[in-house]
């Protein structure tokens, strides 16, 4: 099977937009509300951050793979912002909130 570490990281994609973070944001941000559930899912924004980072925390991945993860993370936001019909702009912004939440998750700066 495939692994699951960099799938969930895509899901919470329109979080860090409102969500405090030391990352410094784009320069526009999605506002998705926490509590919004994810499209084809029954999970929540907030639930899908809280399983990503707990994941994170149960593995000792190596700074490559973050890297990874961090660019899958883009590369699946902005695939799913583009299936979604958004323009763009918008597909730019999901991409760049994407990266910077999971830049924070593996606290990379």
């Amino acid at each position: 099977p495939a692994p699951v570490e960099p799938a969930p990281a895509p899901k919470p994609t329109p979080a860090p937009a409102p969500a405090p973070a030391p990352v410094e944001p784009p320069a526009t941000t999605i506002e998705v509300p926490g509590d919004a559930v994810i499209p084809g899912t029954e999970t929540t924004v907030n639930e899908a951050v809280e399983n990503v980072q707990q994941q994170v925390e149960n593995l000792q991945l190596t700074d490559a793979e973050k890297a990874q993860a961090v660019a899958d993370a883009r590369t699946q936001a902005e695939t799913a912002a583009r299936n979604a019909g958004l323009t763009d702009e918008q597909v730019k912004q999901a991409g760049d909130a994407a990266e910077a939440a999971a830049k924070t998750v593996f606290g990379i700066e």
